[in-house]
């Protein structure tokens, strides 16, 4: 196998799904997480994930091998088990942000950061398979497993993990109990199971009646995977948009926050904006904090007993921040 092949192989898994990343995280205008987080979700994906699934699926070819031929092995390791195996090492990462208590705010958050898993694995696994179809079926298979994997399964892992992340980002953001976090995770891995499930079968229908309908079957519910995801999005940042208007405004009329600093907080546009806060004031901090509060205050309606009270005192801690800001360079 040529070096070229490798470059080009390793620049079709790795440039493209960077390029998707750093959009998805550029739509997250409003709370945008640091570069570095969603980077070791990236790298979670592309090496822990990776590597736990692969041992997990080999150890599972033990018993496997006493049933099927080798044929039925590769399909029924496709279709039974990848699936859950995938999306359970894959969602681990989302799983230990919530036991960490930082940065999965809220549903967007746990799209964004299932994406980014998803990509980093799809990345690490599209390069094995670009080098394997060279191998075996040369320049034209290896063109065509770049595009079509690059296209479709990587949004199918992307699209898989961001479900579970957006019910673990809902359920955060809702201050839910245990319990209810619980059947959360659970009907989120479940559904990205289960679209793992259906991709993986059309793939395997494909390669064994050497019919593309199959393939084009899953590649159409990706696509309308994808759009329905953008919308949620939407929606998603809409409600955000107005969560942090109606708390800093609340904030405002407690007498925390000045009332007119709320809309342009609110604003992906107008906070970016010099005309509104002293020039003094390091802009970017002061932005962070009051979103962070915002959200503090949502999650606070929420919860209960113990998180009730942790959140208050969480809440009392970036005013006190805020108003450090603000009254420091006076």
């Amino acid at each position: 196998m040529s070096a070229m092949v490798v470059f080009v192989s390793v620049v079709a898994s790795v440039v493209p799904l960077t390029a998707v990343l750093l959009v998805v995280w550029w739509l997250d205008r409003y709370e945008r997480e640091p570069l570095w987080t969603l980077a070791l979700a990236f790298a979670w994906g592309a090496f822990g994930a990776t590597m736990f699934s692969a041992l997990l699926e080999v150890i599972l070819q033990v018993p496997v091998a006493f049933v099927l031929d080798a044929e039925h092995q590769q399909y029924f390791l496709a279709i039974v088990a990848a699936p859950p195996i995938e999306e359970f090492f894959k969602g681990l990462f989302i799983v230990g942000l919530l036991f960490l208590g930082r940065w999965l705010d809220n549903l967007t958050d746990g799209v964004i950061y299932g994406v980014a898993v998803g990509l980093g694995f799809a990345m690490a696994e599209n390069f094995a398979y670009f080098l394997q179809s060279y191998a075996s079926g040369g320049v034209s298979a290896w063109v065509t497993v770049i595009v079509f994997r690059t296209l479709f399964t990587s949004a199918m892992h992307a699209a898989a993990t961001a479900t579970l992340g957006a019910c673990l980002g809902f359920g955060w953001q809702r201050a839910m109990r245990p319990a209810g976090m619980v059947l959360l995770a659970l009907g989120g891995y479940s559904a990205a199971v289960v679209m793992h499930f259906i991709w993986n079968s059309l793939a395997v229908l494909s390669a064994m009646t050497e019919h593309l309908g199959f393939s084009l079957i899953g590649a159409m519910l990706i696509v309308g995977a994808i759009i329905l995801y953008l919308i949620v999005l939407q929606v998603a940042l809409h409600h955000e948009h107005k969560l942090l208007l109606r708390e800093l405004e609340g904030e405002a009329a407690q007498g925390y926050f000045p009332a007119e600093h709320a809309a342009a907080v609110a604003s992906s546009i107008r906070r970016r904006q010099d005309d509104w806060l002293d020039p003094r004031v390091d802009q970017h901090a002061y932005v962070a904090v009051a979103v962070r509060l915002a959200m503090a205050r949502s999650r606070w309606r929420f919860s209960q007993g113990q998180t009730r009270e942790e959140l208050a005192w969480r809440i009392n801690d970036l005013r006190k921040e805020l108003a450090k800001l603000r009254y420091d360079v006076l």
